[in-house]
């Protein structure tokens, strides 16, 4: 072996080595305090303030081993790597060079002008810009507040790739998933399996298989749902503007009130604020009654609900259907407008619109009305009556005296019928 001490210099004529896989220079130049040499020349260990150079690129660390046939070489101790053309930089404890792939370990560190990744072991190619790090990944964008960490992460130019665990942080949210993919300059972020959405505020919170990301808004694929302060909301597809507060639902949506008092289900689901919009098959539900249709639009705040086309009614306290084009609901009362019937067990009330109060269990109808008994107990001869008018209040109590309703004399043959129902007429001017 033959031995040189203080500022040693090689200079090796390498043809096909590239430290990194960058330099296109045919040599190498390799300095230290201290040099030693194989019998055959072939091995060369530098240490001390150990440094090799291509015209590109720079490695330093306590101890250098270059192995000139095999192209290998292998840095330990206080690793510093530099690719001058693309101004990427390594950190690390160990590094080794083979087959033009630079593999730093022990508190791995790369950096260029995007982002900054930290894990226990950094793979770069510097030919291709490829840098692929393992273990407690770790990584900072350089001119945002984004950061990312997952187990594995692969980096390609505008790219990086995180596996495992992975999970994204913005200034406006952060995201959590099996796997992310993040575009730096377009602010796009790909997330797939177990997403896990949360607003800054953490107000807002979504789920699903799959999610896209960019700026302020996120689609949600696959089992999607939503918590907000008024509701969740669960469908197959879920689309979330944060700075609007705007969900758009698609596929099967659900949506229950936060209280649980309120549930709406349909087709697709916009929402924006208190207003909830169902279009296909909507259908509410809430503490005393049941409406479906073809589209509704709902309030929670202010317990208001406009339904449009093919209209259901149901009041689940009450023996009550009521039908129609439209309808208006409210705590209070719902008017159904358009070729509206009300009907329980006994009897059936058709008018152009009926507004019906659950609480006095009234009805009030105008256009057109039309009253039908129904009830099979009755005689034969009472079975049926219809009375035509242009308005009535028909009472849906069983006992007349339960309320002050004007009473119209009837028949004994009719007797049965006042037992159940009773109807004014009033006939406009």
């Amino acid at each position: 072996m033959k031995r040189v001490k203080h500022h040693f210099w090689y200079m090796g004529i390498l043809a096909p080595f590239v430290l990194g896989g960058m330099a296109n220079a045919d040599g190498i130049k390799i300095k230290g305090d201290n040099a030693t040499f194989s019998q055959t020349g072939e091995v060369v260990t530098v240490t001390g303030n150990a440094n090799a150079k291509t015209d590109t690129e720079i490695l330093q660390s306590d101890k250098i081993v270059y192995q000139k046939g095999k192209q290998h070489m292998y840095a330990d101790g206080t690793v510093r790597y530099q690719n001058t053309e693309t101004n990427t930089r390594l950190r690390g404890k160990s590094a080794k060079y083979e087959n033009n792939v630079l593999t730093v370990t022990g508190t791995a560190n790369i950096t260029n002008a995007d982002a900054t990744i930290s894990s226990d072991t950094i793979i770069y190619q510097g030919k291709d810009e490829y840098a692929y790090a393992t273990g407690g990944v770790r990584y900072n964008s350089a001119n945002s507040t984004t950061k990312l960490r997952g187990n594995t992460a692969e980096y390609t130019k505008n790219k990086v790739t995180v596996r495992g665990n992975a999970y994204i942080t913005t200034a406006d949210a952060t995201i959590a998933s099996d796997n992310i993919v993040y575009k730096q300059k377009q602010d796009y972020v790909n997330a797939t399996g177990n997403v896990r959405y949360n607003t800054a505020d953490n107000a807002t919170t979504l789920r699903g298989n799959t999610a896209e990301y960019t700026k302020n808004k996120i689609t949600v694929r696959g089992n999607a749902y939503i918590a907000t302060t008024d509701g969740t909301v669960r469908s197959d597809t879920i689309v979330y503007t944060d700075k609007g507060k705007h969900i758009l639902a698609s596929g099967t949506v659900r949506y229950n009130s936060t209280d649980n008092t309120t549930a709406l289900r349909g087709e697709t689901v916009e929402y924006t604020k208190n207003k909830v919009t169902v279009n296909g098959n909507a259908y509410l539900q809430t503490t005393d009654a049941h409406i479906s249709s073809d589209n509704m639009l709902y309030k929670q705040r202010d317990t208001y609900a406009l339904a449009r086309g093919n209209v259901v009614y149901t009041n689940t306290n009450q023996d009550i259907t009521l039908r129609g084009d439209n309808a208006e609901y409210t705590e209070t009362k719902v008017t159904i407008n358009g070729n509206a019937t009300v009907n329980n067990a006994d009897a059936v009330l058709q008018a152009n619109d009926i507004t019906y109060t659950p609480n006095t269990k009234t009805a009030q109808a105008t256009g057109g009305v039309t009253y039908t008994h129904t009830n099979s107990d009755a005689d034969t001869t009472a079975e049926k009556f219809v009375l035509g008018a242009n308005s009535a209040v028909y009472n849906i109590c069983k006992n007349c005296s339960c309320c002050g309703a004007m009473r119209t004399p009837i028949r004994p043959k009719d007797r049965l019928l006042r037992t159940r129902w009773h109807i004014t007429t009033r006939m406009k001017p």
